[in-house]
C-alpha cells in the first residue's frame, strides 16, 4: 500500500510530542499513531441503572425466568410491571435495531451523566412537546444537532396517554429504586468498576485498535457506563450511548467477559462511520430482508476478528438474533481470514456481505 509520511507536533499538556502520519491515498484518512495514551474509565451512574431496574423488571425482551425480578420484584408496583410488559414493542432493541421509544427514554437522555430531577424535566418536555405540536423548546434544550425546522407528525391522544402513563410509572418508582436497591447496586459496580480500570490502566487499547485497523479514534477517551440489571438478565449489554460513551451490563460472575465487550466496542467506535456508510448504502439493503440484517452480521463479525488479532482471544457468537435470524459468525469469520490483507475495511466488509448474499442464494436454489 502506498503511504506517505507526514511528521507534525502534537502540544499536549505543555509536553511536545513527535507523531508520524501515515496518509492512506486509497481511502484518504489519517492514522497517526500517538505517543501519549487516551484513557478507558467507568462511570456509575443512578439514572441509566434505574431504567434498566424497569426493564429487567418489566421482562421487555419477553426472556421469563428473570433472576433479577427474583433479587428486586417487590420494589416496583406489579400493575406497573404489567404495563410496561404489555408495552414492551415501544420500548426493547437490539442487535442494531430499536423501537419508537428506545431513543427517547434512553439512549438520548443518557448522552452525558443525567441526574434524576434533570431526567424527569427531560421526559416532561418531550410530553409537552408532543401535546402541543410545538418541538422548538424540546430541540433546543435536548436535541440541538436536529433540524429546529423538522416537522414531527402529530399523536393520537392514545398515544400520548400511553407515553404520560409511561413516565408516570418511572417518577412514581423512582424512590423505592433509590432507597432500597441503589446502595447495593452501586456498591457492586464500584467495586467492579475499579477492577475494569484497573485492568486498562497500564494496556493502550485505543492505541492497538488504531494500529490495527488503520483508523485514528477521534476523542480523547472512552467512557463505559456501568449497569447491572442487563447483565444479570443478559438483556442488551452494549449500548451506544455517544461519541464517547457506552452502557455495558457488568457480569459479575464473570468480570472478563465484560472487559471483552469494552474492547469490542472500542472497536465499533473507531469503524462507525464505515458501518454508516455501509448501512445508507441501498444497493447492499436490496440484498436481504431487513430482518436476517447481514450487514450488522458481518461488521460486527468484523469487529470479532480483528480484536482475536489485537488480544489473541476469539470468542464465536452462536445461535439466534434478537430478531430471531441466525447469527453466522463462522462464514464471516473465515471469509476475512482469507482476505484480510487485500482490502481496507470497508471494501472487505462489503465484499463479505455480498459473498453472503452469493453464498445464501445458492443454498436456497
Amino acid at each position: 500500500m502506498i503511504s506517505k509520511i507526514i511528521r507534525f507536533i502534537l502540544e499536549n499538556d505543555e509536553k511536545v510530542y513527535y507523531t508520524f502520519c501515515y496518509y492512506n491515498y486509497f481511502s484518504f484518512t489519517f492514522f497517526c499513531p500517538r505517543k501519549y495514551k487516551k484513557s478507558i474509565e467507568c462511570s456509575v451512574e443512578i439514572m441509566p441503572n434505574y431504567m434498566w431496574h424497569l426493564f429487567a423488571l418489566s421482562d421487555l425482551w419477553n426472556n421469563g425466568n428473570s433472576q433479577y425480578y427474583k433479587m428486586f420484584g417487590s420494589t416496583v408496583y406489579q400493575a406497573d410491571i404489567n404495563y410496561l410488559h404489555n408495552n414492551r414493542s415501544l420500548i426493547a432493541w437490539g442487535n442494531g435495531s430499536t423501537a419508537a421509544l428506545t431513543e427517547i427514554l434512553f439512549f438520548r437522555p443518557f448522552k452525558n451523566k443525567i441526574s434524576s430531577s434533570e431526567y424527569f424535566d427531560y421526559l416532561d418536555c418531550f410530553s409537552k412537546a408532543l401535546k402541543n405540536s410545538q418541538w422548538k423548546d424540546f430541540f433546543t434544550r435536548y436535541c440541538p444537532e436536529c433540524n429546529q425546522q423538522m416537522t414531527v407528525p402529530k399523536k393520537s391522544d392514545e398515544e400520548i396517554k400511553l407515553f404520560d402513563n409511561i413516565i408516570d410509572i418511572i417518577k412514581r418508582n423512582y424512590s423505592q429504586y433509590k432507597k432500597e436497591v441503589w446502595p447495593e447496586v452501586s456498591q457492586k459496580l464500584n467495586q467492579y468498576g475499579e477492577k475494569i480500570d484497573s485492568y486498562f490502566k497500564n494496556k493502550d487499547i485505543i492505541n492497538l485498535w488504531e494500529k490495527e485497523l488503520k483508523i485514528p479514534y477521534s476523542r480523547e477517551g472512552f467512557y463505559p457506563v456501568l449497569t447491572l440489571a442487563n447483565a444479570i438478565d443478559h438483556l442488551p449489554s452494549a449500548n451506544n450511548l455517544s461519541v464517547s460513551r457506552n452502557n455495558f451490563g457488568v457480569d459479575i460472575e464473570n468480570i472478563d467477559w465484560t472487559i471483552d465487550l469494552i474492547v469490542h466496542e472500542i472497536g465499533v467506535f473507531i469503524l462507525f462511520p464505515i458501518l454508516d456508510n455501509i448501512q445508507h448504502d441501498t444497493e447492499l439493503k436490496t440484498l436481504f430482508n431487513n430482518e436476517n440484517n447481514v450487514i450488522y452480521q458481518a461488521f460486527e463479525s468484523y469487529i470479532e476478528k480483528k480484536k482475536e488479532d489485537i488480544t489473541g482471544k476469539k470468542v464465536v457468537w452462536k445461535g439466534k438474533m434478537h430478531n430471531g435470524a441466525t447469527f453466522n459468525f463462522p462464514f464471516f469469520f473465515e471469509y476475512y481470514k482469507k482476505n484480510d490483507k487485500l482490502f481496507d475495511p470497508e471494501q472487505l466488509i462489503r465484499n463479505a456481505i455480498k459473498a453472503y448474499n452469493e453464498e445464501y442464494n445458492n443454498a436456497t436454489k
